[in-house]
């Protein structure tokens, strides 16, 4: 009996705590929903699918939110409710990693694994809003369910499910990885030949050339060290951070739990490469951090007698990692701006319907880094800025020309800084129309046309 509930109870626990979990962050997401930037970004990309069109913008992200958010659309809801499905997936990765941990650790252990990923402050924070990094480590960790399996069937299903998030590590068979990544998707490519090399087209400009609208809003972000992630890392995880050390050790060095290594180390190398370093972006680092920890203690554990003092330790430092994170993750300040302010929300409809108004939909707007909110109202790619910086006419031109495609539309705000003055002065700025708002004052409409 006892045996029998050992071998239950950390399943259960694991399915009650993801369960309970996202009830909690569901019900946070539904009382105040928040959406930032990217949120706006990915609602558009699912109109363009409803629209008939494929969105390339942020291409190179899962292209699975923007379908659940046309989903969503279609069904009649509104964007109070688009912010459900990230909860909903960050929850059910949490139960993933248990599922896959299962396999090189003992059960209990797989748990805890779950806690920790769910309750890092990171994971916290960014699962209540908009954004793809749920998608992402469920997809990631569905690939590694199939993968870790014994025949080719689920190898491809698990090579088809990474390969729709465009990760390409070389965890499996190359032949598995190309025929499970091509096989879902070869009806579309074959019927739209020219969309895949238009498509092709926008990725060597972006990855290649450096073109990515996804840094249009990176003079918003403070400029953080290489060793930024390093530093986070070791002061959010404190102790446990020998335990994940380890882990990254033994994983290495026992191949079967390789494939963590394999997903910790490129992305934490390459997001700390990377000049837009953001603690969100940890997000997709998470469920490798938890596995590592716990691959840690799994080969403490086996190499020494004291097997009770390292779980007793283990469970003393998650639990002290929970209290910190959940108190971290309080005193952050709130995601994006609020749906209940009723003024705010009026001057962005009216400035939205002046946008509208004069573009069409596939044309992109230059907008000040306090208006997110307009990418919602105006149904346009509002790229975010700080022209109200810019003290030069040249100096103007040169920053709107780094965006692709080219900004059609520039809205000023004196309310936001805008230096008006100058932007009446310069040649390749004609005003459209100045729109008043009851909260924002006036907003002039300028239309770019860059020599």
């Amino acid at each position: 009996m006892v045996s029998r509930l050992e071998a239950i109870l950390p399943r259960t626990f694991s399915i009650g705590f993801a369960v309970a979990w996202t009830i909690w962050k569901l019900l946070a997401a539904l009382t105040s929903p928040l959406v930032s930037w990217d949120g706006m970004v990915y609602w558009l990309n699912g109109l363009s699918y409803l629209q008939g069109r494929s969105p390339v913008y942020e291409f190179f992200r899962p292209p699975v939110l923007p379908l659940f958010l046309g989903l969503t659309q279609a069904l009649g809801f509104g964007l109070w409710t688009s912010v459900i499905w990230h909860p909903i997936v960050t929850g059910a990765s949490g139960l993933m990693l248990f599922l896959v941990l299962r396999s090189f650790v003992r059960e209990w252990l797989a748990s805890v694994s779950t806690v920790i990923f769910l309750m890092t402050s990171v994971v916290q924070y960014w699962s209540v809003t908009i954004l793809t990094h749920g998608f992402a480590t469920l997809l990631l960790l569905a690939g590694t369910y199939f993968i870790i399996r014994p025949t080719f069937k689920n190898e491809l299903v698990g090579a088809a499910l990474l390969s729709i998030i465009w990760r390409r590590r070389r965890i499996t068979d190359l032949d598995a990885v190309l025929v499970g990544g091509v096989l879902p998707v070869s009806p579309f490519l074959l019927s739209q030949p020219s969309l895949v090399l238009d498509t092709v087209h926008e990725i060597f400009g972006a990855e290649i050339l450096g073109q990515k609208s996804v840094f249009v809003a990176s003079s918003s972000i403070v400029a953080t060290s290489p060793a930024f992630y390093l530093s986070w890392l070791i002061g959010n995880f404190q102790l446990l951070t020998i335990l994940l050390a380890i882990g990254l050790f033994a994983a290495i060095k026992i191949r079967n739990s390789l494939v963590f290594a394999l997903w910790f180390m490129p992305y934490f190398v390459g997001f700390s490469i990377l000049s837009n370093r953001q603690d969100r972006f940890v997000f997709e680092l998470a469920p490798a951090i938890a596995a590592l920890v716990v691959i840690g203690a799994e080969y403490t554990m086996r190499r020494t007698s004291r097997t009770k003092m390292v779980s007793l330790g283990l469970l003393l430092l998650v639990g002290l990692f929970v209290v910190n994170q959940t108190v971290t993750t309080v005193s952050q300040p709130a995601i994006g701006y609020q749906l209940n302010d009723t003024q705010l929300s009026t001057s962005y409809q009216i400035i939205g319907q002046a946008i509208e108004a004069h573009t069409n939909s596939t044309d992109v707007v230059l907008a000040e880094n306090n208006v997110p909110w307009l990418s919602y109202y105006s149904s346009r790619y509002v790229y975010l800025s700080r022209t109200a910086q810019v003290t030069s006419g040249l100096a103007l031109q040169s920053y709107v020309q780094q965006f692709h495609p080219t900004p059609n539309l520039l809205v000023a705000m004196p309310f936001y800084g805008s230096n008006m003055a100058l932007l009446n002065s310069l040649p390749y700025l004609s005003l459209v129309e100045v729109v008043g708002t009851p909260a924002l004052g006036d907003a002039y409409l300028f239309r770019v046309s860059l020599p």
